[in-house]
């Protein structure tokens, strides 16, 4: 929050690189100090490994799920950036702050409430299907996390054994933290098809919670107050447990495919199937990345944000080269190959695509690529790292949509980026940016971008229209020449929501997301 957005990234790299050597030569001065002193008395001999040795790894380790957990599924709803990793790593460090510094700021009763109520927040989160204010997902998160990990690392302190035994118990604690980080990061993805670790990590803390509140009721002397709070600790469990299972139940249900990967939870639905208007479409997270109709003649129609009365729809139908000679069109980001559907005999479409999983459904469960007239190339990879490796292509048309979904991969729209799209482009060529986001308003980056390259922007804005199957999309279409923009079908569509924004310029040494939050 004050580093990122004031220095550049290579500035940042000097300056941690100049702390951890400063650090490095406290360190080796603390020891050098410490070479004289006396031999430690002799400890006792340590306690033979005991059942509590697992629960001190299950505590930990289910405090290291919950803070990947929560990241991922932050990154997931909201936006890959740097700050949202640094807010909970901090909040799950203050836990350990919070529990290990003083005992008594650990109260069963304060945190047990608090952290339930996360829960709850939680879980009404999971099963809203609209839109959710980026801010209101933040700080949920953030409250399960801090919660969560409070209530875990408590009850560890609470374990924890004399001196003697200090060795072996933080010993397991680092162990069990290392396992539940790679449970979430390595085992998860092949054992869940959704981000249920979450569920799993708030199931196991609410087991622990209760466990303790079990145990400890032993000593009240009031039998209801007793056996009242046991009631209640397992009634607050089996409603978890009721709630977590109908809604992956409920994730499963409504899908027809699912699959997860390193880059998330694709779902394939198949909405109204045996009707006339039956479609499937492809969801990443609770984004839509398109759709298509079972029947013809709608089966071959481009729809949703891809629409011939898109921005990125009437840059190619109305394009110079159309019908004149054989188009060259770039795609990056494949979705279910809507786009192709665009293609003339003779076209060559060029599309990029980093998730094996989307090339999968785009192939396998859906018709675009199969029946597209022009000829179409599948490229495995990141689109820049690739563009970069390419000579230029000489794109008539090149469209960059990997920004319609929450996670944005910031590195596709910095300044350089766009140098080397435009590179790519022939000499009446355009570049057409998807930038339709729930929570990122990325019009600021993209005028700033054009204005320092000099390039032709048209804004195009295109409503919600159920009968014709098309979304609510935003498309910018740049170009180095002023007639790849003048066909009237174009240059009477220029709507932009602010003549002159107040310019946000990313580059790959900056790039600040807080300022374009919506």
């Amino acid at each position: 929050f004050v580093f990122e957005p004031m220095l550049a990234l290579g500035e940042q790299t000097w300056l941690w690189s100049i702390g951890y050597g400063a650090f490095f030569v406290m360190a080796c001065l603390c020891a050098f100090n410490l070479r004289h002193q006396a031999d430690p008395p002799q400890r006792h001999k340590a306690a033979r490994p005991s059942p509590v040795w697992i629960l001190w790894a299950i505590l930990a380790a289910t405090g290291s799920m919950l803070l990947v957990a929560t990241t991922n599924q932050m990154c997931q709803d909201i936006a890959v950036t740097p700050f949202l990793w640094v807010v909970p790593l901090s909040l799950y460090l203050v836990s350990f702050i919070i529990c290990f510094e003083r005992e008594a700021w650990y109260d069963r009763r304060v945190w047990g409430a608090l952290f339930i109520l996360s829960v709850a927040a939680t879980l009404y989160l999971q099963a809203q299907r609209e839109d959710v204010d980026v801010i209101a997902q933040a700080v949920v998160y953030c409250g399960l996390l801090l919660t969560g990990a409070v209530v875990c690392h408590g009850e560890l302190v609470r374990l924890k054994p004399p001196t003697e035994g200090l060795t072996a118990f933080y010993l397991v604690m680092s162990a069990g933290g290392a396992l539940g980080g790679a449970f979430v990061s390595l085992a998860a993805p092949l054992l869940f098809v959704g981000y249920w670790e979450l569920y799993l990590s708030i199931l196991i803390t609410t087991g622990a919670l209760g466990a303790a509140l079990w145990h400890s009721s032993a000593q009240w002397k009031h039998l209801a107050v007793r056996y009242g709070a046991r009631a209640a600790a397992v009634g607050t469990l089996l409603a978890i447990c009721a709630v977590t299972n109908a809604l992956m139940q409920d994730f499963l249900d409504d899908a027809v495919k699912t699959s997860r990967n390193f880059y998330g939870v694709l779902r394939i639905y198949h909405v109204g199937a045996g009707t006339d208007d039956a479609y499937k479409s492809l969801v990443h997270g609770r984004i839509i990345h398109g759709a298509q109709f079972d029947h013809s003649p709608r089966r071959d129609a481009p729809i949703r944000y891809y629409a011939p009365s898109t921005g990125v729809g009437a840059a190619i139908e109305n394009h110079p080269a159309r019908g004149v000679r054989p188009m060259k069109v770039g795609v990056v980001g494949l979705g279910v190959g809507t786009l192709t559907a665009f293609g003339q005999p003779g076209d060559a479409y060029r599309v990029y695509e980093i998730d094996p999983a989307v090339i999968d459904a785009a192939q396998n469960d859906f018709q675009y690529l199969s029946r597209s007239q022009a000829d179409v190339e599948l490229l495995l990879g990141d689109a820049r790292v690739s563009l970069e490796r390419e000579s230029p292509n000489g794109f008539d048309v090149l469209a960059i949509d990997a920004f319609s979904g929450d996670a944005i991969p910031t590195h596709l729209l910095t300044l350089e980026a766009l140098r080397l799209y435009t590179s790519h482009l022939s000499p009446e060529g355009v570049l057409a940016l998807h930038i339709t986001n729930r929570h990122v308003d990325l019009w600021p980056v993209v005028w700033a971008l054009s204005q320092e390259l000099s390039l032709e922007v048209l804004y195009t804005t295109t409503r919600r229209d159920p009968d014709t199957a098309v979304s609510a999309t935003d498309w910018v279409l740049l170009s180095t020449d002023r007639k790849a923009l003048a066909a009237p079908a174009l240059s009477g569509r220029h709507n932009p929501p602010e003549a002159s924004p107040k310019g946000v310029r990313w580059t790959d040494q900056r790039t600040d997301i807080l300022t374009i939050l919506r």
